[in-house]
C-alpha cells in the first residue's frame, strides 16, 4: 500500500550542484511542490511526495507518480514503496526490484544505478546520475527500458530515453527545456481552474464558469442555482445580499500559509450577526476517488452571535486544481450545514 507523506519534507534541492562532480553516493532529493518542469514532450508541476516517489500533475489531468524520478505510473497503480525507497542513497551498481499492480495487471521493474555523467540541455548543464529501469509486464508480451539522467540540483530527470524491447508502446523520451523553481509548501497564491472545468463530486457536478479575484463562479447547475465559491472554497448563493461582504472577509486568507487565521463578521439584512474564522490548519496529501493531491486543510468556523448556530467546516483545497477536493461539515448547534463531498473526477474544458 502507498505511504502518504505531508508536503515537501524532503524537497530541498542541493545548492550549487549544477555542473559539479557528484559524490560517491546520493541521498534522495526532490523538487519543491509547485516547481514546474518543462520538457520537449510535456509540462509537469510537482504536487507532492510519496516516500521517494514524486507526484506530479499536468493541467487537470490525473496525477502521475514518478518512480526514481524516471518512470511515471498512473496514480491508480499500486507499488511496492519500501523496495523503491531502498534504491536510495544512489551508488554506482546499486539495484532494486519493484512490483507494481492495478487489479489483475502486474509489472516487474528492475532499477539499476549505472553511473554518473554531466549532461548539457536547453535548461543548462547538470551533473547527473544515470538510472535505468527495465519494466516487464506479467500479463502480456511487453518489455521496455527507461534510461534517465537524474540531476540532484533539481531533484528530477533532465533527460530520458525509452526503448521498447518486446511489444509496442508510445515513445516516452524527453529532454528538459526549462525549470520554474517554486515552493508552495510554505505559501501559495490563489489560482483558480480554467473556465469550463467540471468537477464531479459525490453530491453532483460543478462547472466553473469563471474566476473573479479569489472567487469561483458557477452558473446554472442542475438545480438552476447560481453559486459563488467565496475565497475559492466556501459556497454562497450568488443572489445572497451578503455576498459582497463575504468576499471582502474571505479574501485575506490568501496567500495560504500554515497557521494563518482570518476573523471577520457578517451582518445579514435582518440584523443578525455571524462571526467567521478561517484557519489554515496544515498541508496533507489526500486520496479521493479522483486521485491523490497535495492540499491545504482550511477550517471555517461560523457562529451566530445569538447562539443559535455554531458549525465548523473543513476544506481540503488543492493548489493543482484550484478547487477543494473534499468538504466535511461538523455542526455543533443548529441545522442546514453544507453536505459533505469528495471529488470523483475532473473534466477539462
Amino acid at each position: 500500500m502507498h505511504r502518504l507523506f505531508i508536503l515537501a519534507v524532503l524537497a530541498a534541492a542541493v545548492p550549487g550542484a549544477q555542473g559539479r562532480a557528484l559524490a560517491q553516493s546520493q541521498a534522495f532529493v526532490a523538487p519543491a511542490p509547485g516547481t514546474v518542469i518543462v520538457t520537449d514532450a510535456a509540462t509537469y508541476e510537482i504536487d507532492s511526495l510519496e516516500g521517494t516517489a514524486i507526484r506530479s500533475v499536468s493541467g487537470v489531468s490525473a496525477p502521475l507518480v514518478w518512480m526514481a524520478a524516471c518512470r511515471p505510473i498512473a496514480g491508480t497503480v499500486e507499488f511496492d514503496a519500501p523496495e523503491l525507497d531502498a534504491l536510495w542513497p544512489l551508488r554506482p551498481g546499486k539495484k532494486a526490484g519493484v512490483q507494481t499492480w492495478r487489479g489483475a495487471s502486474r509489472w516487474a521493474l528492475e532499477l539499476r544505478v549505472q553511473g554518473r555523467e554531466t549532461v548539457a540541455t536547453a535548461a543548462g548543464s547538470f551533473a547527473t546520475w544515470i538510472i535505468e529501469i527495465e519494466e516487464t509486464a506479467a500479463s502480456n508480451d511487453y518489455k521496455a527500458v527507461f534510461r534517465c539522467w537524474y540531476a540532484p540540483d533539481i531533484g528530477f530527470t533532465v533527460r530520458r530515453e525509452h526503448t521498447v524491447l518486446v511489444g509496442s508502446a508510445p515513445r516516452q523520451s524527453f529532454e528538459i527545456q526549462r525549470i520554474e523553481r517554486r515552493d508552495r509548501s510554505r505559501s501559495t497564491e490563489f489560482r483558480g481552474p480554467a473556465p469550463g472545468t467540471v468537477f464531479e463530486t459525490t453530491i453532483g457536478a460543478f462547472r466553473i464558469d469563471g474566476v473573479e479575484d479569489t472567487n469561483l463562479v458557477r452558473r446554472a447547475d442542475a438545480a438552476q442555482a447560481n453559486t459563488t465559491w467565496v475565497g475559492g472554497f466556501v459556497g454562497y448563493n450568488s443572489n445572497d445580499a451578503i455576498l459582497e461582504t463575504a468576499k471582502r472577509g474571505f479574501a485575506p486568507i490568501w496567500p495560504l500559509q500554515t497557521g494563518k487565521s482570518v476573523r471577520f463578521d457578517i451582518q445579514r439584512t435582518d440584523g443578525a450577526t455571524w462571526h467567521n474564522t478561517l484557519t489554515v490548519e496544515r498541508t496533507e496529501l489526500l486520496k479521493v476517488p479522483a486521485g491523490a493531491y497535495a492540499t491545504f486543510v482550511i477550517t471555517h468556523r461560523e457562529r451566530a452571535a445569538n447562539g443559535s448556530y455554531d458549525a465548523e467546516y473543513l476544506y481540503w483545497w488543492s493548489p493543482a486544481l484550484g478547487f477543494p477536493i473534499k468538504r466535511e461539515s461538523r455542526t455543533a448547534i443548529g441545522v442546514n450545514a453544507p453536505a459533505n463531498y469528495e471529488l470523483r473526477a475532473v473534466r477539462a474544458p
